[in-house]
């Protein structure tokens, strides 16, 4: 079953982030350099597996033809852009300065990782849930988001905080709904990855580049009521425009079917 080969792909990937990054310390890197770059070598090698995996499947190819982006959602996508950019050049411009080699891994990683985590959960996985369930879209955008929730888990490696990572994996739940319903309302993963680049510019904390007394401190303001609050807010927010986008999307499975 393929669904099992590419996550099991995706888990041992991302597995290889620590003892790459501690090998490139070794040898003399940088220590954000050496984080950066073992962080931007995983979701390269997922992307190009995606790829290739989309390549061979003639379904997928003919739903990421550009041509077939639904102009009249136009404006809900133009207004999901404008304001994920905001937040994004205002995070941007809040980061230490950065050299060239630096930024330039920086933002490939961002980049990448918005693009390869599309392809899986939200073209991959979410089709293979459709083909399963016969078509039932609410099913298949929350077991696919719940997927994508689950693998944040792996972060536990690298900050060996539960609390933390547990509070990751609810919201990107609710992120994966959010994207899922807008790629099935769209029928357009170009927009999804874009707006999911966005975000991972704007609203991740970029620890690579914060030094560790600061990561501490931004985990425990993490902890407080107030931000308990309003992290349950938005976990709503974007969990339920998700499903109303599912809902309401003209999508029909069997324009895609698998082949």
């Amino acid at each position: 079953m393929y669904i099992l080969f590419i996550l099991g792909c995706l888990i041992s990937i991302h597995l290889l982030k620590i003892p790459t990054e501690v090998f490139l310390i070794k040898i003399g890197v940088d220590d954000i350099l050496a984080s950066l770059i073992a962080g931007t070598l995983p979701v390269t090698i997922i992307t190009v597996i995606s790829i290739w995996f989309i390549r061979s499947k003639q379904y997928i190819r003919e739903l990421i033809d550009i041509t077939s982006f639904k102009t009249k959602k136009f404006p809900f996508v133009i207004i999901s852009i404008l304001l994920f950019g905001i937040v994004a050049i205002n995070s941007y411009n809040s980061l230490p300065e950065l050299n060239v080699v630096i930024k330039f891994f920086f933002l490939t990683k961002y980049i990448l990782a918005g693009i390869s985590e599309e392809l899986v959960f939200r073209v991959i996985i979410l089709f293979y849930f459709l083909d399963l369930l016969k078509g039932k879209k609410i099913k298949a955008v929350l077991i696919s988001s719940l997927i994508f929730g689950l693998m944040h888990f792996i972060n536990y490696f690298k900050v060996w905080d539960f609390e933390l990572v547990f509070s990751q994996v609810i919201f990107a739940f609710a992120m994966g709904c959010f994207f899922a319903g807008l790629f099935l309302k769209t029928e357009n993963i170009y927009a999804v990855a874009l707006i999911h680049i966005l975000f991972n510019l704007g609203f991740t904390n970029h620890e690579e580049l914060i030094p560790v007394e600061d990561t501490i401190s931004i985990m425990e303001q993490s902890r407080t009521i107030d931000s308990h609050i309003t992290g349950w807010v938005i976990f709503g927010i974007l969990l339920l425009t998700g499903l109303l986008l599912s809902k309401s999307a003209n999508f029909s499975f069997s324009k895609h079917p698998m082949k």
